[in-house]
């Protein structure tokens, strides 16, 4: 039986298939908003003469060096990278005329996330199986072509041409480098992570009325520019501000933010030059405090009586880490904990990851000693379901600490203690015993949830439940 082809379709059959030619400019704008990156973005101009422009005007531009393709040269990198540079130069020298629409998503970002090529994972290194000088390649960042004139330009870009979110990560630059943050009423989103430049603060006004996520990340302030910065994230300026990201800022001392009730979530990361803080925020959900050292010697408990109550968290996650003189010195922590808790009384989930220098402190005169009688005191704990603590060791300050909280509970429904992996060593040791729970039952019952599989089948994580529901 011979072959039939079926015929091509008419031309006009074609065009009738041919959805895309008949949107409006406006809808292809919005196909336009949603490719990754602004390089895609451009290459659409060779689609058709309709197209060849059209990229110009889209409302979103995302430059980003994607991850570190370990299959080229440091040289070859290094000119992608810098060919990148000159085209957020070029491209943005173009939209910043007059006529042109506001840009509503802007993104640079010019630090690797990831690698690819060859056999490498693609995150992490130290366990890798590829050779040392590849290792180093991965871990370092070459130096970019990015000039402090480049930066102001963005951000200058930014503040005039931005109405929405903007977006700027960048690699460690040159110490002289100086930037300005950028003041406009248009911005609603202002992700900024300088690599260490030193930034001008502008004064209070109502630049920043509109902003609603503020993160600040990897810059310098200058003498005075602390309380200036904290009077720019105040209400009086930003009193829409809704999410606040502060991290590894060097010169940050002092820290005095009046919030309005719309603040929701406060990150304060790695500010290790912090001396004071006061924070006023009535209606803040999530807290997360890391890395933060008071300079002087008032000890911790004056850090926590400075922290207002907040009644409106809900879910409290605390990491206790602590920077010894030794390798032996260890401190308590069970009333500073209670200290702390007690400022969240509306509190449903805790959890506490005990860091493996805490324990009986035998330092004379230590500022962590502990005044008689917290561990019969009552924390307002009537909402607190779900507790988790890691780390746990059986110090009798901790031990305390998780009866404190059963006792304070009156809602609780669940605890998980993960013991820390040196209190199972300690426990086997002694006659091959297990790794038993040495806490009270406190009006429930402790229950092994986990093990650690060797052969004495020794329980590393118990869960406690009340015996009968409290009333």
């Amino acid at each position: 039986m011979p072959e039939t082809t079926t015929p091509p379709p008419p031309p006009a059959a074609v065009a009738a298939d041919d959805t895309i030619s008949s949107l409006t400019e406006d809808l292809l704008l919005i196909i336009l908003g949603f490719l990754p990156a602004a390089t895609d973005v451009v290459r659409t101009s060779a689609l058709s003469t309709r197209w060849r422009h059209l990229w110009t005007l889209a409302p979103a531009l995302r430059f980003d060096v994607g991850p570190r393709n370990l299959r080229l040269t440091d040289d070859a990198e290094a000119a992608a990278d810098a060919r990148l540079v000159a085209a957020v130069d070029s491209v943005l020298a173009r939209r910043d005329v007059a006529g042109m629409p506001d840009v509503k998503d802007l993104v640079i970002n010019f630090v690797y996330r990831s690698v690819v090529g060859g056999d490498e994972p693609t995150t992490g290194c130290s366990r890798s199986r590829f050779g040392t000088s590849r290792r180093r390649r991965l871990q370092r960042h070459l130096p970019l072509d990015i000039t402090p004139a480049s930066v102001a330009a963005w951000l200058r870009f930014a503040e005039r041409r931005v109405a929405g979110a903007f977006s700027l990560d960048l690699p460690a630059l040159s110490r002289n480098t100086r930037a300005s943050l950028p003041s406009s009423e248009k911005l609603h989103s202002m992700r900024l992570k300088l690599g260490g430049a030193t930034i001008g603060v502008p004064d209070a006004g109502d630049a920043y009325r509109s902003l609603a996520d503020v993160l600040l990340s990897n810059v310098c302030l200058k003498d005075g520019d602390d309380v200036r910065l904290g009077n720019l994230l105040s209400s009086t300026s930003c009193p829409h501000l809704r999410r606040l990201e502060l991290s590894a800022i060097t010169g940050l001392t002092n820290l005095r933010l009046d919030a309005t009730a719309t603040l929701e979530e406060l990150r304060l990361i790695g500010l290790r030059d912090m001396e004071q803080m006061e924070v006023d925020a009535p209606g803040l959900r999530e807290l997360i405090v890391k890395g933060i050292s008071k300079k002087h010697q008032a000890g911790i408990e004056d850090v926590i009586k400075d922290i207002p109550k907040l009644p409106n968290i809900t879910d409290l996650r605390i990491t206790v880490a602590m920077s010894t003189g030794t390798m032996d010195d260890t401190h308590a922590i069970g009333a500073t904990i209670t200290k702390l808790i007690a400022k969240f009384s509306r509190i449903e989930y805790l959890s506490i990851d005990i860091d493996k220098k805490a324990g009986d402190c035998t330092i004379f005169d230590c500022k962590c000693e502990q005044h008689k009688g917290w561990n019969n005191e009552m924390i307002p704990l009537e909402h607190l379901r779900m507790v988790d603590i890691r780390g746990f060791l059986h110090f009798n300050d901790q031990i305390e600490l998780v009866c404190v909280l059963i006792a304070s509970g009156p809602v609780l429904e669940k605890m998980i203690v993960a013991l820390h992996e040196s209190y199972e060593e300690t426990r086997g040791r002694r006659n091959d015993m297990e790794a038993y729970l040495c806490i009270p039952s406190c009006g429930g019952r402790w229950t092994p949830c986990a093990w650690n599989g060797n052969k004495f089948g020794s329980a590393t994580k118990y869960e406690w439940k009340p015996c009968k529901r409290k009333r």
